[in-house]
């Protein structure tokens, strides 16, 4: 028998792989033991190989790939997640390369549908759609999922974004970019046509990790994303990148920067328009953001979300029927869109329409019943419709929901204080800081229940602590100096108002507080000044109507005071405050019919305040008798 050739052995496997239409999966992983087991079932039967190149996994994610079959390559990471999917690239030996993350899973429903693509179209590329799920309603773009939908993993919705997957396996198309690297650079510049596949979907499950995780992720993308655009300084879509990840990082003043480098490159792109007013309302400027969603919204008006963010900068502008207006149209196009729903019933709140805003609120709700400050609205709705039982059973639900915002717990307890539910808000506050100790949110809400108790030094000495730790919080100053108010202490209280009016100069009731001290202080000058300067930039808050017509009527201009008096009750024809001054103020102008007939009002209000009403009316029977 003669020698054998090995020119002549024919490789079974490289032919198989190498063969039309042949398929190769390229992942790339670290740390991934969670989720690298789902990716790889998901492409088996599509695949012909599945290469799993590892960037340092201290985990099992290498142990998981072998076992399940795929060819592992392992590579030390360098910051480049281009050069890692080049790398992965490199190992293929099948015609077609699909790119996946080890946090995705391809539905297996679309194997049959991705092999038609292949088959059909040598020379061309493939864009899919990504789903990445979470719960968390206030992502841009974010969508309600399908209450069937076998991939959710639960969530109750996605946002979306297109990715070129599926191309051919040549030499000359490789990833670009150290972070967020694509591809279509490359295909781009070989004229090779790109098509958008609608109907193949990629579930991604990044969101799902711990936050820690996705902080560090987040971080790492930012410190990258930074290289990147240093790289190339002219590139709009890495300017956005960057914006966006200073955002989400709290950077808003740098975020600025980049956004407006970004406006002078493409001054008509809704995405810059979009996130600059974004980073206005972040900096306290929602009425300047308004004019940005307005330009985005001429540009582009199909997008829910422009609609949403201009309404919730009218909101907070004290815009509420302009902000509803805008609302509505994005409901015309995204009927079922939670944000648009609940930013709704906010409006709608604003303006005395509370019969709208529950029907709103409990639409959003059965999208997503896991957003805390949507059961916190339809908590409020209930109560300001008298229906207590009902409002108590909706804020109860918000202790069993992660993530609540401090603001949304703020005034959960000041419902229940409505309520004269202390004990409830007390037991809620508790239970959180079991679940979270040490949290200086939940420590903050200890010191409001300790104020609803009127157990004011416990509350000083909780704000002090928690000022050595957060001194820049104006908050906590605020509070403090309604502590030291109560306590006659005023010196000390216009000392906190004024330290917090100068970390948040938009607050406006901060600055009320602080004139209502200087009034008390005898500081006519000064306090005079600061309410006018609040109804300047708030004609309509009852709060600033009725804390001005008490200085007034201190100093007896009781005509003007009047005035001011009557404007808040328009405003706020359900806050019994208002009522009560107006009464007083008509027994101090000896108007005790008009008085009597505002404190029956208050009766019929609010029953719980006959005590109040029975002492002043049985004062003005004495006073005329």
């Amino acid at each position: 028998m003669g020698e054998i050739d090995n020119s002549e052995i024919i490789d079974l496997r490289e032919r198989q792989t190498r063969a039309s239409g042949s398929i190769s999966c390229c992942i790339i992983t670290r740390d991934e033991d969670g989720f690298i087991s789902d990716a790889i079932a998901s492409v088996k039967g599509l695949a012909d190989e599945i290469i799993v190149l590892d960037t340092g996994s201290i985990d099992e994610t290498v142990q998981c790939a072998e076992k399940l079959g795929a060819r592992v390559f392992t590579t030390e990471w360098r910051n480049d997640f281009s050069e890692a999917r080049n790398l992965a690239i490199s190992k293929a030996r099948c015609e077609w390369i699909l790119i996946l993350d080890a946090d995705e899973i391809m539905d297996r429903r679309s194997h049959s549908r991705i092999r038609e693509l292949v088959s059909g179209n040598p020379d061309a590329a493939f864009m899919f759609e990504q789903w990445t799920y979470t719960d968390d309603s206030d992502t841009f773009g974010w969508i309600p999922a399908d209450e069937d939908n076998p991939v959710s993993r639960e969530m109750i919705g996605y946002f979306a974004s297109q990715q070129v997957r599926l191309f051919r396996n040549r030499e000359d198309i490789r990833y670009r970019g150290q972070v967020h690297e694509d591809v279509e650079e490359s295909l781009l510049s070989l004229d090779l046509t790109i098509f958008k596949v609608e109907d193949v979907i990629v579930h991604h499950y990044g969101r799902l990790k711990d936050s820690e995780r996705i902080d560090r992720k987040y971080r790492m993308y930012l410190d990258l994303g930074e290289k990147k655009l240093q790289a190339n300084p002219g590139n709009s879509k890495y300017i956005f990148e960057l914006a966006s990840q200073l955002l989400g990082l709290g950077f808003t003043e740098e975020s600025m920067v980049q956004i407006d480098r970004g406006l002078e490159i493409a001054p008509d792109s809704w995405e810059f328009l979009n996130l600059k007013g974004l980073t206005l309302i972040k900096q306290g400027a929602s009425a300047e953001s308004v004019e940005y969603f307005s330009r985005g919204i001429e540009i582009d008006g199909s997008r829910p979300d422009l609609y949403n963010n201009i309404g919730v900068a009218l909101i907070e502008s004290m815009r509420p029927e302009a902000a509803l207006e805008q609302l509505l149209k994005g409901l015309e196009i995204s009927a079922d869109n939670p944000n648009l729903l609940r930013n709704s019933a906010t409006a709608c709140i604003m303006s005395d329409r509370l019969d709208d805003g529950r029907s709103y609120i409990e639409r959003s709700l059965a999208v997503d019943p896991f957003m805390s400050h949507s059961h916190m609205i339809h908590a409020d709705i209930l109560f300001r419709t008298g229906k207590n039982d009902e409002a108590a059973e909706a804020l109860e639900k918000i202790r069993f929901i992660s993530g609540t915002d401090l603001k949304v717990y703020l005034k959960s307890v000041y419902i229940y204080s409505q309520m004269k539910m202390v004990d409830r808000a007390s037991d809620v506050v508790g239970r959180a800081l079991k679940d979270y100790p040490g949290h200086e949110g939940l420590i903050f809400l200890s010191g409001k229940v300790h104020e609803l108790k009127e157990e004011f030094e416990t509350a000083i000495t909780i704000y002090n602590e928690l000022l050595t730790r957060s001194p820049n919080n104006s908050d906590i100053h605020n509070s403090l100096g309604c502590m030291y108010e109560k306590r006659g202490e005023l010196k000390k209280a216009a000392a906190s108002f004024d330290r917090a009016a100068r970390l948040s100069p938009h607050n406006l009731q901060i600055r009320i507080n602080l004139g209502i001290v200087e009034g008390k202080l005898g500081r006519d000058t000064e306090a005079e000044e600061h309410l006018r300067s609040v109804l300047s930039l708030d004609p309509l808050s009852g709060s600033a109507l009725n804390a001005f017509g008490c200085f007034l009527s201190q100093r007896g201009r009781y005509s003007e005071a009047i005035k001011n008096f009557t404007k808040a009750i328009e405003q706020d024809p359900g806050d019994i405050r208002f009522y009560l001054n107006l009464g007083l103020l008509c027994e101090k102008m000896e108007m005790p019919v008009r008085a009597a007939e505002i404190y029956e009002k208050i009766a019929m209000l609010d029953p719980s305040a006959a005590p109040i009403v029975e002492s002043r009316l049985e004062q003005l029977r004495d006073t005329v008798s």
